[in-house]
């Protein structure tokens, strides 16, 4: 992947993380190729592809309409906004080891997973 800005890797992860948990079949490889050099995986669905440009297009206009840096005050800021009428934990990082977070496919596979709890911090950095 060509080296992008911390802005960009955020735009770039938070859409394949958002979609994937829509049930988006689209890999974080082709996301990236769709976003950074415009290349449309061959076998994707045309839904899965438009819902990639669109959640990205979108929020990549709505952060430059904005000025802040994505930090983890910022990320904690969104989290509580999201889950404060759902989740005893708004707002805050996990720190706990057995509070990971697994993303699961229409059959009950892991295809991905967050950051460690005890490396949150160094990979918003």
């Amino acid at each position: 992947m060509m080296q992008v800005s911390k802005k960009e890797d955020f735009l770039i992860n938070f859409t394949y993380n958002t979609n994937k948990i829509e049930g988006s079949e689209l890999s974080l490889t082709d996301v990236e190729n769709i976003i950074l050099y415009g290349k449309q995986p061959r076998n994707a669905k045309e839904d899965d592809i438009r819902e990639c440009v669109g959640l990205y297009t979108t929020m990549k206009t709505l952060m430059s309409n904005f000025s802040f840096d994505v930090e983890p005050d910022f990320i904690s800021i969104i989290h509580y906004n999201i889950f404060s009428e759902s989740k005893p934990f708004a707002g805050r990082f996990r720190i706990k080891p057995n509070e990971s977070v697994v993303i699961m496919d229409s059959h009950k596979n892991i295809v991905g997973e967050t950051s460690p709890p005890d490396l949150v911090y160094e990979e918003i950095e």
